[in-house]
């Protein structure tokens, strides 16, 4: 049920899983398929899948986003659209994940992805050796020549600024950040 929508959907399933229940979203799979239902939409998003394909909502008490990583493929699910957005990666990706954010860090590329925007954003900086993710952004590590890349849920942005990232602390909040 969409309260925003006041409409019923009814899904048929065979012997689905439950991934979670979140904020105006819900995951599961049924067989070869995973389910993203948006009650901000009002709307049931399938995305076929392998049977090796993992799944992870993030935080059950707040999560705006769900990410599927099948092979070197990565989607990531946004509750205020209700669509499986598709980063396909050439190496090996390691993620992460919070309330209203998706990050990858494949190789030295590091991408992001907003729940308020539904969108994979890609840093056009190369070399990135850590991704730190929070509630509404995103730290790259950047070794040579020393930077740090923020990425913003908000702007659906990227900002780099030179600093040594050796030694470097970092503190993050729901709307900002330091370092």
């Amino acid at each position: 049920f969409s309260g925003q929508h006041r409409k019923w959907i009814v899904h048929p399933v065979t012997s689905p899983t439950l991934f979670g229940v979140a904020n105006k979203q819900a995951v599961w799979q049924d067989g070869n398929t995973v389910y993203g239902y948006s009650s901000f939409t009002a709307r049931v998003a399938a995305l076929p899948v392998s049977p090796t394909a993992t799944v992870n909502m993030g935080s059950l008490s707040s999560s705006w986003t769900t990410y599927v990583l099948d092979g070197n493929n990565v989607y990531a699910f946004s509750a205020f659209f209700g669509e499986w957005k598709q980063l396909a990666c050439q190496a090996t990706p390691a993620l992460g994940i919070n309330s209203h954010m998706v990050t990858v860090r494949e190789g030295g590329r590091a991408h992001a992805f907003s729940a308020f925007f539904g969108e994979w954003q890609s840093l056009p900086t190369q070399g990135v050796n850590t991704l730190f993710t929070w509630r509404n952004g995103a730290f790259a590590l950047i070794d040579a020549p020393g930077a740090v890349a923020a990425f913003s849920a908000y702007t659906n942005s990227w900002n780099t600024i030179g600093y040594p990232t050796a030694g470097l602390g970092m503190d993050a909040r729901d709307g900002y950040a330091s370092l």
